[in-house]
Parts: C-alpha cells; structure tokens; sequence
C-alpha cells in the first residue's frame, strides 16, 4: 500500500523521452525509442525525535506523525523526571530509522521515596539493619553508639520516623556522648 508520496522501494516515480520531452501518458512512440525511467528509493528514513519530557500520549502523536510505531516499556523510578512524563527511550534521539520502525519509551514512576524507619529502643546494630532494609545508608556516627540515639540528621537537617526521603540517602547518626570524667 502506497500512501501519497510515500512510495514503495522499486516503484516508478516518474519517466520521460529524452527525444520527445513533451510526451504524455498514452503517447505512441517507435519501438526502441529510449525512455528514461526515476524508481523509487522507498520510503525516506525517519529521525527519531527526543521524546525525553513528553507524555505518552504527545509522543504516540509525535511518531504517528511520522510513521513510526510506539512501545511503551516497563516504567521506572526518576528522581529527575516527574512523574508520567518520558525519561528514556530508544533507539536514541537522532537515530535514522525506517518508517514503521518501533521506538521503546520508558515512563517515569516519579522519585523513590521510602519512609525513615522508626528507630527509639534500638541497639546500633539493630539501627543499621533497619536502616539498611528501608533503603538507607549511613554517612557518619558522632557521640558514643552503646548510648541513645538522640537524632537522624540528612545534610544536617533533622528528620522524624515516617518522613519521606529519596531511596539510597545516607543519614547521620548522632547518639548520646560520654560523660566527662568526674574531678578527682
């Protein structure tokens, strides 16, 4: 099936007699007479455009455009793109492509929050595994780790159990110091 002006591979375009340039179709010439044919190439290649940014449904309007074929893939936490909107895709933007080529986008899910685990009560170690099960990370110990545990500090910031924070944060834990010694 051959859409206006876009022409299968191998299809005549166009065709003229050198001798005779003002012939038409239906014109009689002698046998033997040289008709200079143009065959089509096919279809000219696609550019893939950036679709980075874009929802869904502008980017499936986007490719349709341009007779290429959209699949979404599976959709995958962002902590730049919001959420809804495309951050990978491929092939790459720039890529030359034929028509009907498929192009997989991925969506973002947003940003992957996990919730800071409720810690009063806990030995370090207990601290550290729950820490580390909730997708946390810890930066530095300050104050003596066998005492209480006063605060769990991002970039110096104070946070509560239940608060939302990018998974793979690292947090600092700040425990009771040791008493100085007392006077002789």
């Amino acid at each position: 099936r051959a859409e206006r002006g876009h022409h299968l591979h191998g299809v005549v375009v166009s065709w003229t007699v050198p001798a005779a340039p003002t012939l038409t179709v239906g014109a009689t010439v002698v046998k033997g007479t040289t008709v200079q044919v143009v065959a089509s190439l096919g279809p000219a290649p696609r550019t893939v455009p950036d679709l980075r940014g874009k929802t869904l449904a502008d980017a499936t309007l986007e490719l349709d455009a341009l007779v290429l074929v959209i699949a979404q893939g599976a959709d995958e936490f962002s902590n730049d793109v919001p959420v809804g909107q495309i951050t990978r895709q491929d092939p790459e933007p720039g890529s030359t492509v034929e028509r009907g080529t498929t192009v997989t986008v991925v969506v973002s899910k947003g940003q992957d929050l996990v919730a800071l685990p409720d810690l009063s009560g806990m030995s370090f170690e207990r601290i550290t595994t729950a820490l580390g099960a909730a997708g946390f990370g810890v930066n530095t110990v300050t104050g003596n780790s066998a005492l209480s545990l006063l605060a769990v500090n991002v970039n110096g910031a104070p946070t509560t159990a239940g608060q939302l924070l990018l998974r793979g944060t690292n947090v600092d834990l700040v425990f009771q110091s040791d008493p100085p010694p007392l006077a002789p």
